[in-house]
């Protein structure tokens, strides 16, 4: 028997072929049906397989600083020589007063008293500034590089009474510093107390 041999025709030539039963010489004639794709346009390009979308990145929130505490210290001398040193914040104002006489070496107590700033009367906001006396009563007043200790039972309102030390390291006559520090330790104002004796 002879192979049978296959011949890739047109689709309407071969319902033709196959209408007529067409055999000749012997050998058996096959017909193969081809569905050739459509002839596209010169110069068309094939489609682009869709790309697969990536989800997007979380967004990441970067924290931004907080405004700068701005702080003007001022000393004013009371009558006995008692300094009156007063802070004012954005919070309102802290008031730290110091005896007279300040010794290297010495314990020395004073007061600090707090006085925040009224609220704004926006709604679901303390009139009487609550979040401003909570805001100084995070701050600190050390005196000569001491940090004071408040005295138990010592707070009558906003103004409580503290001690510090004074490190003998001062010299007689020369001052003291008296700094404001944050929450963090960060020194956000200054001044001088002078201290008592003759220059060394």
């Amino acid at each position: 028997m002879n192979p049978v041999r296959l011949f890739p025709i047109a689709a309407a030539r071969a319902r033709r072929l196959l209408a007529s039963s067409v055999c000749a010489s012997g050998g058996a004639f096959a017909v193969l049906l081809c569905a050739a794709a459509p002839a596209r346009p010169a110069g068309e390009q094939l489609p682009t397989p869709p790309v697969p979308q990536q989800p997007a990145p979380a967004a990441t929130t970067v924290p931004t600083p907080g405004p700068t505490l701005r702080v003007r210290a001022e000393r004013k001398e009371e009558r006995g020589g008692i300094g009156r040193f007063t802070f004012r914040t954005d919070y309102g104002d802290l008031i730290c007063s110091l005896p007279a006489d300040l010794w290297p070496g010495d314990t020395v107590s004073g007061t600090v008293e707090a006085r925040p700033r009224a609220g704004r009367a926006a709604a679901g906001e303390d009139r009487a500034g609550a979040g401003n006396a909570a805001a100084l009563a995070a701050l600190r007043v050390r005196l000569g590089g001491s940090e004071g200790e408040p005295v138990a039972g010592s707070g009558e309102g906003t103004r409580t009474r503290f001690r510090w030390r004074l490190a003998f390291e001062l010299s007689p006559g020369s001052v003291a510093p008296v700094t404001l520090h944050d929450a963090a330790g960060v020194e956000v104002g200054r001044a001088a107390a002078p201290l008592a004796g003759r220059p060394g």
